[in-house]
């Protein structure tokens, strides 16, 4: 048997169930992600916890979705907006997981390629040319070719990252702010 102070509290406790769906919930039902509230985002993003403190984290979010740039980097442009549903984010987190394996792998990859071609490299060279300018010279090669391919391995993974997170845009319609 409830008394009329319960049938209050209950009355008062739907309403804000009512009032917490709606500001966590699309109109379909959908949950959003707010990555705001995430403790990756906090470590990535407000490491000396100066916006949580401020209660703005949702403010950061926003500025960071704001500045990134569609063309570059339209994965991240996606995964910052403000409005994703969880069900979107959990997608594009295992995308970026699997993608971020598979340029960890080409990377090491390079690097024992690189390194161990490097003496038969300077071998080469030096049976034409002899002395200090030889091992420079093939080191700064080395060393710029090891740039080059990292930079492409880079490219690599953010252009496909890119071409997974593109039908996303049309979904949410997601447009480049110039702010």
């Amino acid at each position: 048997i409830m008394t009329d102070s319960d049938q209050l509290q209950v009355e008062k406790a739907k309403i804000l169930a009512k009032e917490f769906a709606r500001h966590n919930t699309d109109e379909r039902g959908n949950t959003y992600a707010k990555l705001w509230e995430s403790p990756e985002f906090r470590e990535s993003f407000d490491y000396k916890m100066g916006y949580e403190k401020k209660n703005m984290l949702k403010y950061r979010l926003d500025t960071i979705f704001r500045h990134t740039k569609m063309s570059k980097q339209l994965f991240q442009k996606v995964y910052y907006y403000p409005n994703l549903l969880l069900e979107d984010e959990g997608t594009l987190r295992k995308q970026f997981v699997t993608e971020n394996g598979s340029h960890d792998l080409r990377g090491t990859a390079v690097n024992w390629l690189l390194g161990v071609s490097f003496f038969p490299a300077l071998w080469v060279a030096s049976t034409r040319f002899r002395g200090w300018p030889c091992i420079f010279g093939v080191s700064i090669s080395w060393y710029l070719l090891h740039k080059q391919i990292h930079e492409i391995n880079t490219n690599m993974m953010q252009g496909n990252l890119n071409s997974f997170a593109a039908p996303l845009v049309e979904k949410y319609k997601i447009t480049d702010h110039h702010d």
